[in-house]
């Protein structure tokens, strides 16, 4: 009995030992990592903008293994910052005329092609052939949006329409020339004898760093005078990557699986706003999808797609923790002649926290077991949240991320922590029965 009561004690060892936290979350010193904090005067709340180095530092999901320590090592309430509204941003947008039949964009099989000659810059159609006697001229006219992201609210247009003639210009985006998603629509009208004035458009979009505005117009009758563009003026909200609330991070990956496939394991458990793949084989362009899953077993899902260049611009992915990424490159070209570069884009929210303990403070994060201790806002500030000043804190600088391939050791901590309890409870069961077995054996050859 004494025997098997030992086996039993073992059992309870293993388990607390594989499920049990390395220290407890109220002790700062059980914490990876640990910043000095400061308050800015006297104000009883004040927020902080979580570093770059905090987040790739944190081991849970929605960054729930963040505390705040006062002079005593007490931890003080922290609340999530709420999300606060975009500045909006005015963009003036010079016009770059598109050149073809006047019934071009309305054929199948149309798409166009940027040409540049020194500083001119000019759009041409290519496409279904039109008529001999087809009339040819402007028809439209296309906008860079000069790697600007955010949601586009409106966009004014400097232009000259005939005068008593309806004519409707129809807005479009598109990221890479050649699939089009409408924005909006308006109809303009200039009375005979009336004033030019700018045209207002409602849109409503995202930009996304690379997208290009396409407008153009139409009208029912045979336009008496031509349509005259000059520019565009776009009002969006200014992206999180403008205001600094997303971080850029560059990574080193491992090697290519083949030239048209890369894989490796995501270090952190903060969400990917965007990635940025940069070419760096002179592969010019190529079209890509990025992949990703939580687990081996898992398939691979969509979660963003756009392309490599020697400078890419940022790719939006959808918003998820995810654990492994895998970037396919398009099979009808010529894929990765060397191994990108990657940049990733990760959201750095804000927290607020109450000084009124004593100083110096300290914010802790990376405990694999803390629980989520937030409370809302609103339980820590009376005041309007836009209100509430900013602390100091040292965002030091991040060097470039090593990320390795997806087999080296990839899966979520929680599932290897799981494995080992199961082979440890495992090995000692068979203990126990090997055990059981030999005392029998024991018994029936002892005499009498």
């Amino acid at each position: 009995m004494t025997k098997h009561k030992n086996w039993l004690i073992a059992i309870s060892a293993i388990l607390s030992c594989a499920a049990g936290p390395a220290g407890s979350d109220s002790d700062q010193a059980s914490f990876q990592l640990r910043l000095p904090l400061t308050p800015v005067g006297a104000a009883p709340v004040q927020r902080i903008r979580l570093p770059l180095e905090v987040l790739i530092t944190s081991k849970s999901d929605g960054l729930s293994d963040i505390r705040v320590f006062d002079g005593n090592g007490r931890v003080v309430p922290i609340a999530r910052m709420p999300n606060l509204p975009s500045p909006i941003l005015n963009i003036n947008l010079p016009a770059m005329p598109i050149l073809g039949p006047q019934k071009a964009l309305r054929e199948p099989d149309v798409t166009l092609k940027i040409e540049s000659e020194g500083r001119v810059r000019t759009v041409a159609v290519d496409g279904k052939p039109v008529a001999d006697d087809e009339t040819s001229g402007v028809i439209g006219s296309l906008f860079d949006t000069l790697g600007h992201s955010g949601d586009i609210k409106k966009l004014v247009l400097d232009a000259s329409v005939p005068e008593g003639q309806p004519v409707t210009f129809t807005v479009e985006a598109s990221e890479d020339l050649k699939s089009w998603r409408s924005l909006g629509e308006a109809v303009d009208y200039r009375p005979p004898g009336g004033a030019e004035k700018d045209l207002t458009i409602a849109v409503a979009g995202t930009l996304q760093g690379g997208t290009k505005l396409r407008v153009t117009w139409r009208s029912d009758a045979q336009l008496l005078t031509p349509v005259i563009v000059r520019q565009a003026m776009i009002s969006a909200s200014r992206a999180a990557l403008e205001t600094g609330a997303i971080r850029s991070i560059s990574a080193t990956v491992p090697p290519l699986l083949d030239a048209y496939s890369l894989e490796f394991a995501v270090p952190f458990a903060v969400p990917i706003q965007t990635i940025a793949v940069d070419a760096k084989g002179g592969e010019g362009l190529v079209p890509i999808q990025i992949l990703g899953r939580n687990a081996m077993e898992e398939p691979w899902s969509l979660l963003g797609q756009g392309r490599a260049e020697a400078s890419s611009s940022a790719i939006s992915l959808r918003q998820r923790p995810i654990r492994m990424i895998r970037i396919e490159a398009d099979r009808r070209v010529g894929g990765f002649a060397a191994v990108p570069a990657v940049r990733f884009g990760i959201e750095s929210p804000e927290i607020a926290f109450v000084t009124s303990g004593k100083q110096p403070f300290t914010l802790a994060v990376g405990h694999p077991d803390a629980a989520d201790v937030y409370l809302p806002i609103g339980d820590i500030a009376r005041a309007n949240p836009s209100a509430i000043p900013e602390a100091s804190i040292i965002d030091a600088a991040i060097g470039t991320l090593t990320l390795s391939a997806v087999s080296a050791g990839s899966a979520p901590k929680q599932t290897m922590v799981l494995w080992a309890i199961l082979l440890g409870v495992t090995v000692l069961l068979a203990g126990i029965a090997w055990q059981l077995w030999s005392n029998r054996n024991t018994e029936a050859q002892t005499p009498g």
